[in-house]
């Protein structure tokens, strides 16, 4: 039997690497690498059959499902995305789609979101979590300072973890973006095991990245995941999360959260059950094919598939146009505005003059009144100065007059 490794060769998030890494680690040998994108298309030599753990995020180009009749599959940590280029989503489950995943005992689902979508599909599934969990902890080494990672993290984290923690050396790291198509297959996977190796060996870690956090509760580091929905699609999430620390930069940053840097919890062990079940499934699926029990698997015929993906493309377009004529319907709307506005422009021009105007002689007139005021008010300072002079003149006479009087 031979065996393929399913890779996403254009990918800038090393997460994408760790996942296949976590799968490497089951087979003897990778005599094939499979593209993710580009399964349908897979052509062994002399057509024998390709065995391959199938745990993957499923895909950017869904009129490319199924997977080619060579590819003998084992489906487990399966993410099924809602979202693609096309507007397809879930449509490439429907008909010889969803039937390519019969026949394989129930799909394994890396998280629940997926699970639910089988389910309303027809198709047998379970929650299995993600193979990631599965890493071994043989990335140990001695290290001369303790240190944190923060993954993919704000600068604030950073700051916030710096200023509670200011004697630990902090390590910023990131998943993503690297030119990884620039590098050969063992080059890539030698910086996962570089990055696995910081992970194991550092005080804790802090990460946005799912396929940071979860390598993370297999290699036995602290972890908090940070969960920010401005961030990424949290459907993918779903279920995951369950086994991890979680909380979001606004909490942490605001001191609501639990998980704290200088006193960091160790990481909770309900992911063990899915870890242990995982390295089963996958140890059983090498040993049947090592033992020669060819792995079972769904053939269909070229007319069948070229039908499919014609329909699927159909709808893709009839998406497409939808959407082309919605967009169009907005830029009539837009230019319709931009025509009154251009053909209000003069007018608007002509209102903005006469309030200049009105402004200026509002201006000259304030100025005006202003000098009355200030002439009204001297006016007023000399009366008040006469009148008294006045009181005082007549006070005097009155007193002449009753002296003359008593005189």
């Amino acid at each position: 039997m031979k065996y393929g490794l399913l890779v996403y060769p254009e990918t800038q998030n090393l997460g994408d690497d760790i996942q296949s890494y976590a799968a490497l680690q089951f087979l003897p040998r990778v005599d094939y690498y499979l593209d993710r994108e580009h399964l349908n298309l897979f052509r062994s030599q002399n057509g024998e059959q390709v065995a391959a753990i199938m745990n993957a995020w499923y895909m950017n180009n869904k009129f490319n499902w199924p997977p080619a009749n060579a590819i003998a599959p084992l489906y487990v940590s399966v993410h099924f995305s809602q979202e693609d280029y096309f507007g397809i989503n879930t449509r490439f489950l429907d008909d010889l789609g969803g039937n390519a995943l019969q026949g394989y005992g129930s799909i394994g689902c890396r998280d629940v979101e997926t699970f639910h979508m089988l389910q309303e599909k027809g198709i047998q599934s379970y929650f299995s979590a993600c193979l990631t969990l599965t890493l071994p902890r043989k990335f140990e080494k001695s290290v001369d300072f303790s240190y944190a990672c923060l993954v993919n993290v704000p600068k604030e984290i950073t700051a916030c973890v710096s200023k509670i923690c200011p004697d630990l050396n902090i390590r910023e790291m990131s998943q993503e973006p690297h030119k990884l198509n620039t590098l050969t297959w063992n080059q890539r996977f030698r910086l996962v095991e570089e990055y696995l190796t910081f992970y194991q060996n550092a005080s804790f870690v802090l990460t946005t990245k799912l396929h940071c956090a979860l390598p993370c509760l297999a290699l036995g580091t602290p972890v908090l995941l940070l969960k920010d929905s401005s961030l990424y699609d949290l459907k993918r999430f779903s279920g995951l999360d369950e086994f991890l620390y979680v909380s979001d930069t606004e909490s942490f940053l605001s001191g609501k959260c639990s998980w704290q840097p200088n006193n960091p919890p160790p990481n909770s062990s309900a992911y063990l059950p899915y870890r242990e079940s995982l390295i089963q499934k996958c140890t059983t699926f090498v040993n049947d094919c090592e033992n020669g029990i060819e792995p079972p698997h769904r053939e269909f015929s070229a007319e069948q598939r070229l039908a499919w993906q014609s329909s699927l493309l159909e709808r893709a377009q009839d998406n497409v146009n939808h959407r082309f004529s919605e967009l169009y319907q907005t830029l009539s709307e837009l230019q319709a505005s931009k025509d009154w506005l251009e053909q209000h422009s003069e007018e608007q021009e002509q209102w903005i003059g006469k309030l200049q105007l009105d402004k200026d002689w509002f201006e000259q007139h304030s100025r005006e009144q202003e000098r009355w005021i200030s002439e009204l008010q001297a006016d007023k300072k000399w009366l008040e100065q006469h009148n008294r002079a006045q009181e005082n003149e007549i006070a005097r006479l009155q007193e002449r007059l009753t002296q003359n009087k008593g005189s």
